[in-house]
């Protein structure tokens, strides 16, 4: 698993730096302390509604507090070595600190969103928590 890891950081970074809205990144730098990287698989993999439902829910991450940024999107296909592409949804969200983090996970809108769709849609989803350096 942990093999894995490195290939999935990589295409969030690349997913990120493609066109997901973010804020712009000087601001991102100086705001976040925390990264939390959401990596999902539908039970209907591919399938465009699904994935567009997902999108837009963690788009309303945004207006929980504590979170300074949210990139969300779709894998990026690639012909590189050790690039995961087989995922449907990835999400990157930034926080000021662990305990914006914590709080996150006790937010309705994010509760909301894990019972209503994640929870229905996802077969698989992976989660990594790091401490920005």
């Amino acid at each position: 698993m942990k093999s894995t890891i490195l290939p999935i950081l990589a295409s969030l970074l690349l997913i990120a730096a493609t066109g997901c809205q973010s804020l712009p990144q000087g601001n991102v730098e100086q705001k976040t302390r925390v990264t939390h990287v959401v990596v999902c698989w539908l039970k209907h993999h591919g399938d465009v509604a699904e994935r567009r439902k997902l999108v837009e829910a963690s788009k309303t991450f945004r207006a929980i507090p504590g979170v300074t940024d949210v990139s969300v999107g779709k894998a990026l296909v690639s012909q590189r070595p050790g690039v995961d592409a087989s995922f449907d949804v990835a999400v990157v969200i930034g926080f000021k600190d662990e305990k914006s983090l914590a709080e996150y996970g006790k937010n309705p809108i994010h509760l909301k969103a894990v019972k209503e769709l994640l929870m229905p849609l996802a077969s698989k989803y992976v989660i990594y928590n790091f401490v920005n350096q």
